[in-house]
């Protein structure tokens, strides 16, 4: 246990020291270079030293390897190594109060708890390692790729984690309430109502049990909306956050009832494993995960089943879309709306957010029985001893690296690029949002999900926007080209490609120039027969210099008490971008 401990704290503090330097927080400067080893030392102004060996990557950042970390302090070179002081150590650097930092340890060994599940898991492994089951793969997903401390669940205990927590792979059923229609907002798609939704999620046995309770209790869809919620958040948030209701019969406790479910990664979102053809549920979760509670937003309520019928639209008119994306619709969602919070503009997020779902369609449900599914995140994040998942899936697909990769831009990058520059979409393309389909391990189709809030549409007004109801024109963010770009470049190309160009390198020795030079040939390629030159030379890929987003010194800065919105990154100086050169 002791060696495990050891080699989770190693693994933060390697990834930190990365993400850190990659940030500009941090400055480590080469020492030597002997059989190819980049090895670097970080001088902190507390008079302690880090050394290690590094790999340097193409995006100006490098990876530590974790073995290799010693720390110097008190005259001596040590090779213990704790997640918790070396942040200490770099407080200075970091420029984090002892409030912020203080809290950030807390998380932080939450976050280390569930890393020490993880590497169990992983040292476990086995011959399904590589399994390529959709739910199952989201169990060994390490996290928010950027953030630092990226499975803190701050509100969850250890007896909470192993419930509800992925790594855990738990299942469990859901509590269901009725609310009444006075406070609830909700919309649904035309082939949706209250049966639908409570058909979803249990079997007609079950539903009659459901009904039975709801007749006992004299509720009738006339006047209540039924909806189910996170257990966690039933037990430990909602009984006390609505007991105004329950008590004057607006809100009514029914129980548990109906199908098993599965968290994905994202925690709130939870999938069917009784019936994986059913819908997935977004369920909202009073706990601050990575850099934010996990609630449920009212602001996109109304527009949910049109939005993502309406991009469903867009792919099924377009050539370069159809038969290659699907979306992944969400036909029904709802949120409580707080007489007494929503009353108080300025108010925190997290309280006007504690009750709400967005069905969505289930992954299971929109794939072929000869096709698999991964979340792109997926593809660095699972590894055995000796290579990744994406290296895995080149070697035994019968396609070169350079044909594999090339049929990965065409099925995901150029999409996501076409979305924006020929509709003016934009989709946060992180990992998790992002979910590759493959057909005998290659590279076959794209299925995009999550459009409440990781939409975006372009602020100039364009006619490929004039179809989109003025409803969604004024819910939905607008952002000028030039940042609607980084839901591409920063949410794909940093935190997706940025790891996994390396990972092939080191794995099976494919150049990150030459994955980089494959990506700049498909987007030049795609550009040079484009009709819109001044939409392109806003959203341009290809030039020399890209913006460098920063993620956790916001954290650093803000920390950990109640905010009125979500928190937004900042900016570092630019970054050379490898798909730049000719």
């Amino acid at each position: 246990m002791r060696h495990e401990f050891d080699l989770v704290n190693r693994e933060l503090v390697a990834k930190a020291i990365g993400e850190l330097c990659f940030e500009q927080v941090l400055v480590a400067r080469p020492r030597d270079k002997k059989a190819g080893q980049d090895s670097r030392v970080l001088e902190l102004s507390s008079g302690v030293h880090y050394r290690f060996n590094s790999e340097q990557g193409i995006w100006d950042f490098f990876v530590v390897e974790p073995e290799s970390l010693e720390r110097f302090a008190d005259g001596q070179w040590r090779r213990d190594i704790n997640a918790a002081q070396f942040f200490i150590d770099c407080q200075r650097e970091c420029d984090i109060s002892d409030i912020n930092l203080s809290n950030f340890i807390s998380e932080l060994k939450l976050n280390l708890y569930s890393d020490l599940k993880l590497l169990q898991d992983r040292k476990a492994g086995g011959k399904d390692h590589f399994d390529l089951d959709h739910l199952a793969s989201q169990n060994r997903i390490n996290g928010h790729p950027k953030l630092l401390v990226n499975k803190g669940r701050i509100g969850w205990e250890p007896a909470d984690l192993s419930l509800y927590a992925p790594e855990f792979n738990p299942c469990f059923q859901l509590f269901w309430i009725a609310v009444s229609h006075d406070l609830i907002k909700s919309h649904m798609s035309p082939c949706w109502s209250q049966d639908k939704v409570i058909s979803s999620s249990m079997d007609h046995e079950e539903a009659q049990r459901f009904h039975q309770v709801c007749r006992e209790k004299t509720l009738s869809s006339e006047e209540f909306f039924f909806l189910p919620v996170h257990p966690w958040q039933w037990q430990n948030v909602l009984q006390t956050e609505l007991i105004d209701w329950i008590w004057e019969g607006q809100v009514f406790p029914l129980g548990v009832f109906g199908d098993d479910y599965r968290p994905q990664v994202s925690i709130r979102t939870v999938s069917n494993i009784t019936r994986p053809e059913c819908p997935d549920i977004k369920l909202a979760l009073s706990i601050m995960n990575t850099s934010c509670y996990r609630g449920i937003p009212a602001k996109y309520i109304d527009i949910a089943p049109e939005l993502s019928q309406w991009l469903q639209s867009v792919v099924d008119s377009d050539s370069l879309l159809r038969g290659r994306v699907a979306v992944l619709k969400e036909p029904a969602a709802c949120s409580f709306q707080h007489p007494q919070y929503e009353t108080l503009p300025d108010g925190a997020y997290r309280l006007k957010e504690q009750l709400g779902c967005i069905w969505r369609d289930s992954v299971a449900s929109t794939i072929d029985d000869d096709e698999e599914a991964i979340l792109t995140a997926c593809l660095s994040h699972i590894r055995d001893d000796r290579q990744c998942l994406g290296s895995h899936l080149i070697e035994s697909s019968g396609l070169s690296p350079a044909e594999w990769m090339r049929l990965y831009f065409e099925v995901v990058v150029l999409p996501l690029y076409h979305l924006q520059v020929s509709y003016g979409v934009g989709l946060v393309a992180h990992g998790q949002n992002t979910i590759l389909v493959l057909k005998e391990n290659r590279p076959h189709r794209l299925l995009l999900k999550d459009l409440q809030g990781d939409l975006r549409f372009i602020q100039d007004e364009i006619p490929e926007l004039d179809r989109v109801s003025g409803t969604i024109k004024s819910t939905v963010t607008r952002l000028p080209p030039e940042y609607l770009i980084h839901d591409l470049i920063t949410g794909h190309f940093i935190s997706v490609l940025r790891f996994l160009s390396l990972d092939l390198k080191r794995d099976i020795g494919f150049a990150e120039g030459r994955f980089y030079k494959i990506l700049a040939d498909v987007v030049r390629n795609y550009v040079a027969g484009h009709s819109y030159p001044e939409r392109i030379k806003r959203m341009d890929l290809l030039r020399p210099k890209i913006e460098r987003v920063l993620v956790n010194k916001v954290k650093f800065k803000l920390g950990y008490g109640d905010l009125q919105e979500r928190p937004v990154p900042a900016l570092g100086d630019d970054l050379a971008n490898p798909l730049g050169g000719e």
